[in-house]
């Protein structure tokens, strides 16, 4: 899966790798929208991968047969 995320910027996973327990997808924070300082609207959140995957602001997901090079 490719994460598309403001300014173009992407990063890829595999799929396998998003089915984790402790990977998310945020958009909120203590009951309220998970601020833009903080990634919002919506933040990839990977603990596993040293928060080098946890992209912010992400647009949209791409899934793809392939994993494909991110930025």
């Amino acid at each position: 899966m490719t994460v598309v995320a403001e300014g173009d910027y992407t990063t890829s996973l595999p799929f396998e790798d998003l089915l984790d327990d402790d990977v998310l997808l945020a958009y909120g924070l203590e009951g309220k929208s998970l601020e833009p300082m903080h990634g919002g609207p919506l933040r990839l959140v990977v603990p596993t991968k040293y928060a080098y995957k946890s992209a912010k602001w992400v647009r949209r997901l791409r899934f793809t047969e392939e994993q494909e090079l991110g930025y």
